[in-house]
């Protein structure tokens, strides 16, 4: 079996794997778990080899599983369409609570913000109640903000390009043909890897340019990886 891929410099195959890779010695004894031979059958109720309900009796949820009530929990209503009560005691409701649940004694004072008789009408610059930059003066970026009153400023022609060598642009002006040069190479002299030149070959199996699995044997994931 060779598993390659076309086009790749490196390539991961199988081809010293041998049809043995998962065979008998990786198996427990030969007495593991087996599929029926009618995989369409229905597993036996009482069948010991899988994991079913049959002991469980129709008292699994009786009268022993309940609180010492009697078997006097909760039960639903005779007629489930009618409503609850208001003072029903077996439901839980906000009869309790009075009309002033969020009244005046939860409001700081009773002088809490108020919706505006008319609200379609906009907020005053200076209205106290609302927030607004009426307090921000025309300088609040101004020369105090910048550093000595120098600031960077659109060219007055925006359509031309920045010179290559503009102190006011970070261009590549400075990078040597060399950036990634012969000194940025290995010691092999300036061997880099190329690509082959017939890109739709295959790699060989024992190709020393590509990284396979030619040298890895049956016993790869044999007894000595196991656990003792």
């Amino acid at each position: 079996m060779n598993l390659t891929v076309s086009k790749l410099y490196f390539s991961q195959t199988l081809d010293g794997l041998g049809g043995d890779c998962f065979g008998p010695d990786k198996k427990g004894g030969g007495g593991g778990p087996k599929a029926p031979a009618n995989q369409n059958l229905k597993a036996g109720t009482n069948d010991p080899k899988y994991q079913t309900l049959a002991g469980i009796g129709g008292d699994c949820f009786g009268p022993d599983k309940k609180g010492g009530g009697g078997g006097g929990g909760p039960k639903a209503p005779a007629n489930q369409n009618l409503k609850a009560g208001t003072n029903d005691p077996k439901y839980q409701t906000l009869a309790g609570l009075g009309g002033d649940c969020f009244g005046p004694d939860k409001k700081g004072g009773g002088g809490g913000p108020k919706a505006p008789a008319n609200q379609n009408a906009k907020a005053g610059t200076n209205d106290p109640k609302y927030q607004t930059l009426a307090g921000l003066g025309g300088d609040c970026f101004g020369p105090d903000k910048k550093g000595g009153g120098v600031a960077p400023k659109a060219p007055a022609n925006q359509n031309l390009k920045a010179g290559t060598n503009d102190p006011k642009y970070q261009t590549l002006a400075g990078l040597g043909g060399d950036c990634f040069g012969p000194d940025k190479k290995d010691g092999r002299g300036g061997v880099a890897p190329k690509a082959p030149a017939n890109q739709n070959a295959r790699a060989g199996t024992n190709d020393p340019n590509y990284q396979t699995l030619a040298n890895v044997k049956g016993d790869c994931f044999g007894a000595d990886k196991k656990r003792k």
